[in-house]
């Protein structure tokens, strides 16, 4: 499926789509293995998120600025996100027949998908689903979000570009003030700019710009109408010239791991069969008042979220099941059980780990000294020393050496 996908084969990328978004456990397994086998292209594609209100024309506005930019030249992917009933769990997902002219031509991808519940406007795999269309070769991504309110923060940190769309007259200075998308929008388009509502729209832009100053910030606003086309030239010279520092992007990378771990980490605890089996019984204890919920969550899940990764259960989590898993074939099992054992005092914990890092490259190695150094164990000070002062290559040197250090304090 990858090698189809690679090749920008958009029914494979459905399907892998599909996969990744099933709870099936089964699905998930496959999602997983999938999304490791996917490599970073060199090229990453530039990421714009359009949110706002309900009836702000995100979807009409999206497929007018989606055509001006297919006449130069990209290749374009549209991740609409549609929310789902709280009774029902369904969608409408109808994107694809508000965005006709988009949905007719060969070099874009629309694919709507539900939120299940999942809050920050938009679902739980979006930035999965991101990592696939890059891989496809789609070198733009427009991402329209749920469009609920305040709840809408995941989106920022999964875009480059985050355009706020709002009608005219969306509210006065001290509203804008006080809706957190204001603070997350990298440029504000105030849609509809024409017929009788065009000189409405000036002033709502001129009422926003007011706002925008006493926050102190200088996001960009303008007039822009997805009937007339009118502004979408300068929204798209506003969206190619804003940039992230270096920094900001550094907090964009972090932001986006914590995302994908949360999510990795929920799929694999709600599948968990112990956690069904003995969560009840301690929620129960919990509401009996017999422990805390802080109690169950710092002796339990611990425990859970390594027995989950090393996949056994918390009562065989030993020194031998640990050891078993770092001396196997899954480099996933292999770095937790690493972290775990250095809770354990066991001696032959120093010994599997020494043998583990051996035969391992410099940066696996790296990772297997600081966990001897987390151990705290007397008997690694030669091994440390031989790597500080042998080793050819220099950051396992450097890494041997400040373990060394720490060891030898520790010992006196």
């Amino acid at each position: 499926m990858l090698n189809e996908i690679l090749r920008g084969n958009r029914q494979a990328l459905s399907k892998a789509i599909t996969l990744i978004e099933s709870s099936s456990p089964s699905d998930r397994t496959k999602a997983h293995e999938l999304l490791s086998k996917v490599e970073p292209s060199k090229k990453q594609p530039i990421r714009i998120g359009f949110s706002g209100p309900p009836g702000a024309g995100k979807s009409t506005l999206i497929e007018s600025l989606g055509q001006h930019i297919l006449e130069k030249g990209h290749k374009l992917a549209v991740l609409a996100i549609d929310p789902s009933s709280q009774a029902s769990k369904g969608s409408l997902l109808g994107d694809k027949t508000r965005m006709q002219k988009l949905a007719q031509n060969s070099r874009v991808f629309i694919r709507p998908s539900p939120t299940r519940g999942h809050l920050g406007g938009v679902t739980a795999h979006t930035e999965e689903v991101l990592m696939l269309c890059a891989a496809a070769g789609f070198d733009m991504v427009f991402l329209e979000s749920v469009g609920v309110g305040q709840s809408e923060s995941d989106i920022s940190s999964m875009v480059d570009t985050l355009v706020l769309v709002i009608p005219p007259a969306a509210g006065d200075d001290l509203q804008a003030i006080k809706r957190g998308l204001f603070e997350l929008a990298d440029i504000i388009a105030i849609n509809k700019h024409d017929g009788e509502l065009k000189l409405l729209a000036e002033k709502s832009q001129k009422s926003h710009l007011t706002a925008l100053t006493i926050m102190g910030r200088n996001t960009p606003v303008m007039c822009v109408s997805a009937l007339t086309n009118s502004g979408l030239e300068e929204l798209w010279r506003a969206i190619s010239m804003h940039k992230h520092s270096p920094t900001q992007q550094h907090e964009l990378m972090e932001q986006r791991f914590w995302l994908l771990t949360k999510e990795r980490l929920l799929s694999d605890f709600q599948k968990n069969p112990e956690l069904k089996s003995k969560l009840p019984k301690l929620l129960k204890q919990a509401s009996s008042r017999k422990i805390s919920l802080w109690q169950v969550i710092s002796r339990f899940f611990p425990c859970l979220i390594f027995a989950t990764l090393l996949g056994c259960k918390t009562e065989t989590l030993d020194t031998n099941t640990l050891i078993s898993r770092l001396e196997g074939d899954n480099p996933r099992k292999a770095h937790a059980a690493l972290i775990y054992l250095t809770r354990h005092p066991d001696p032959k914990a120093l010994d599997a780990i020494i043998a583990y890092a051996d035969k391992k490259p410099a940066s696996e190695r790296i990772q297997a000294i600081l966990a001897v150094r987390q151990l705290g164990d007397k008997r690694a000070i030669p091994w440390l020393f031989v790597l500080s002062n042998g080793h050819p290559d220099l950051d396992v040197q450097k890494a041997a050496q400040e373990a060394l250090t720490y060891l030898k304090k520790q010992a006196k």
